[in-house]
C-alpha cells in the first residue's frame, strides 16, 4: 500500500512539472474535457431552449467513461475511482467541482 502511495506521488509530481512547463495549460478546458455528464447536460438544456444555472462537476461515471475509452477501466480496483474522487472532493458531495479542481491545479502549476 505504501509503495503504491509513493508511486502515485512520484507520478503526480511528474505531471505537476509538465503542467508547469506548459504555457497553454488551461484548468477550465482540462476540467471540461473530463466533465462529460456536464457537457451532455448543457447540450440537452441548449437543445430545449432552457438555460438553467448548472454547477460544473466531474462525476464517478465521467471518470469511469474516460477510463473505459482509454482501455484502463479493467485495470482498476473496485474502489479506485471513489478514492480518486475523495482525494479532490473537498465538500464531500461525491463529485469533483470546478472550484475544487481549480484550486488544486493552480497549486500544481505555481
Amino acid at each position: 500500500m505504501m509503495e503504491c502511495a509513493i508511486e502515485s506521488e512520484v507520478s503526480f509530481e511528474a505531471i505537476r512539472q509538465k503542467l508547469k512547463e506548459r504555457k497553454d495549460f488551461d484548468v477550465g478546458k482540462a476540467f471540461l474535457a473530463l466533465a462529460i455528464t456536464e457537457r451532455e447536460n448543457e447540450r440537452r438544456y441548449r437543445d430545449s431552449g432552457v438555460i438553467p444555472h448548472v454547477q460544473k462537476y466531474i462525476t464517478y461515471s465521467d471518470i469511469a467513461r474516460m477510463m473505459k475509452t482509454h482501455n484502463h477501466f479493467d485495470d482498476l480496483e473496485a474502489d479506485d475511482i471513489n478514492l480518486l474522487i475523495s482525494r479532490f472532493d473537498k465538500d464531500v458531495d461525491g463529485r469533483i467541482g470546478l472550484n475544487e479542481v481549480s484550486s488544486i491545479c493552480q497549486k500544481l502549476i505555481e
